[in-house]
């Protein structure tokens, strides 16, 4: 159906430390004609971390300061802190092998001839990659856990080389910021459930932000981590694909 228009599919061939290339595929969001927001670690490939990695790119903030008008501000995570007892086994940033160029496809849905079905439109769109200058994407483990233990900025644009057409709608950016309990619709192309076994299928569902995480940088994180919408709905999750896609207040 032709519902979330602006959620979009994105693909790049990265050549990772090995040599090897690979085809990484994600999803993301039309906010202008001629650009689309997505993550930035699907254009990049992870490289070995080295020992000058552990310092700092930028000073933080610490943890609690005061603010001009005498309040405290919220407690903030540190780059130091969390990478504390942990061993790095990957990090995802700009010294990384990264695209430069990547693949729109835009899907929507068209009425035939009798008017009783719809066929999907499916067009290509290429595009230069332009990373947040503050990328940063750390995995490693700390005991038993292993994962991400580090994001800041994963963010990246696609500054598509010909404007999208006109009809082709996209998302305006919120100034609110994100508050816990906010109700939020992710949209993506992952492989869904069994309804949609394999990545291409747009699909989407409703969860709600459980907490903020604020950082030393300035950037904050919010997790929808409910299992469980207030009428009994099971609340949908993220997985592989869906990253760099939408969520709508």
């Amino acid at each position: 159906e032709d519902i979330h228009l602006p959620s979009v599919m994105v693909s790049a061939s990265i050549i990772n430390e090995l040599g090897r290339m690979t085809r990484k595929s994600c999803s993301g969001v039309i906010v202008h004609r001629q650009m689309v927001v997505s993550a930035g670690h699907c254009f990049c490939a992870p490289r070995s971390p080295k020992d000058e990695d552990r310092t700092p790119q930028r000073s933080g903030a610490g943890t609690a300061a005061s603010s001009p008008g005498g309040r405290a501000e919220k407690r903030r995570v540190t780059r130091a802190s969390a990478l504390k007892n942990v061993s790095l086994t990957s990090i995802v940033d700009g010294k990384s092998l990264c695209a430069t160029t990547a693949t729109v496809t835009t899907v929507r849905y068209t009425s035939t001839t009798s008017g009783t079905a719809s066929k999907p439109e499916i067009l290509d769109h290429t595009g230069e990659v332009v990373l947040h200058p503050a990328f940063e994407l750390i995995t490693g483990h700390r005991g038993h856990s292993r994962g991400v233990v580090w994001s800041n900025s994963d963010l990246a644009v696609i500054l598509l080389k010909e404007p999208l057409v006109a009809t082709l709608p996209w998302l305006e950016l919120t100034e609110a910021e994100v508050q816990a309990g906010d109700a939020i619709t992710m949209v993506g192309y992952s492989s869904g459930d069994d309804s949609s076994p394999v990545y291409g299928a747009r699909h989407f569902g409703v969860n709600r932000v459980s907490r903020l995480i604020h950082l030393e940088t300035g950037s904050s994180v919010f997790r929808a981590e409910e299992q469980q919408m207030p009428g009994g709905a099971a609340a949908p999750h993220t997985q592989g694909g869906d990253s760099g896609g939408a969520c709508v207040k």
